[in-house]
């Protein structure tokens, strides 16, 4: 259970990153 939510937190982060950039591509 540990590892799957520790996967799961890194996925948000990078899908978050990733909307970050299309959104600021020049602050990112």
């Amino acid at each position: 259970m540990s590892l799957y939510s520790n996967g799961a937190e890194t996925l948000l982060g990078v899908q978050q990153r990733k909307w970050n950039f299309i959104e600021n591509p020049i602050l990112a």
